[in-house]
């Protein structure tokens, strides 16, 4: 496939998350939109292209974001190390997954990033959280490369996930209860049940970071089962929404490849309380 030039996939990306986002970002307890979250990326994404990585990355981030990878730290101190761009070719990356709180304060995004020289390509999984003055700021960023391209750029559109509709709940409650779903997800990972999503995915469910992103129930169900058959799998941070409806844990993780040599990980899930309770709406795992 051959990319548009970059400046004009820049501006694609600032006008389509233009059109779609509102006037304003909603205020805590109005309907959220994730439309707002798409622009934020968007935004990003377009301006990565235009000042280079360090600076949009450093304009995006929380004060408090972090990476995973090689390990867990904050992020800001490593970018500001950073050369104008890590690489010569630039990054691009646009979402085809979005999500919100119906608090409006805390959203993901995932969707396919590459060189435009082709030269590396993968996935990346992006957490925002809405900071004073209504700003989106990314507060945890997370990549993996793919083996083989993915298609790029993707439809003008991600797909969004329906925002919760159930009563809010108190924050600390909420965690406390996706944690548990957390540990108990882990530990059955670790006894090599690699069906234990089965009983949490959503029918809009989607897996991703071993292979391409899967999506729908069935094929996130069909892509864990091809996992290694034991992940051992840490806990190690994570967040709610203001109104107990979205929240995301992550963690380290450790599996033998089919060669039997030992791999090194991350998991990141997003997690979704819907009238039936919590549902697992996201989940990476991936090699560092």
């Amino acid at each position: 496939m051959i990319l548009r030039p970059a400046a004009a996939l820049a501006l694609l990306l600032f006008t389509t998350a233009a059109a779609r986002a509102q006037t304003a970002v909603p205020e805590l307890g109005a309907a959220a939109d994730p439309a707002a979250v798409e622009a934020a990326e968007r935004a990003f994404a377009a301006e990565a292209v235009v000042q280079g990585e360090r600076a949009s990355f450093l304009h995006a981030a929380a004060d408090d974001a972090v990476f995973l990878n090689p390990k867990l730290s904050l992020a800001k101190p490593r970018i500001e190390k950073w050369p104008e761009r890590l690489e010569p070719s630039p990054l691009l990356w646009a979402p085809v997954f979005v999500g919100v709180s119906r608090s409006g304060d805390l959203g993901f995004s995932t969707g396919p990033w590459v060189r435009e020289n082709r030269s590396s390509y993968g996935m990346y999984f992006t957490i925002w959280k809405r900071g004073s003055g209504g700003v989106w700021k990314w507060t945890l960023d997370q990549g993996y490369a793919l083996s083989a391209p993915p298609a790029f750029p993707p439809p003008a559109h991600a797909d969004f996930a329906p925002v919760s509709d159930v009563a809010p709940a108190p924050p600390e409650q909420a965690f406390a209860q996706v944690r548990s779903l957390d540990s108990r997800l882990n530990a059955d990972l670790a006894a090599g049940r690699t069906d234990a999503i089965a009983q949490l995915a959503a029918a809009d469910a989607r897996v991703m970071g071993l292979e391409p992103l899967a999506t729908g129930r069935e094929a996130a169900l069909a892509a864990a089962g091809r996992r290694p058959k034991a992940i051992a799998a840490t806990f190690q941070g994570g967040e709610s929404s203001g109104a107990g409806d979205l929240a995301y844990t992550y963690g380290v993780c450790d599996w033998q490849s089919p060669q039997a040599s030992a791999v090194h990980g991350v998991y990141v899930r997003v997690w979704q309380r819907r009238s039936a309770g919590w549902i697992l709406l996201l989940e990476e795992v991936a090699p560092l």
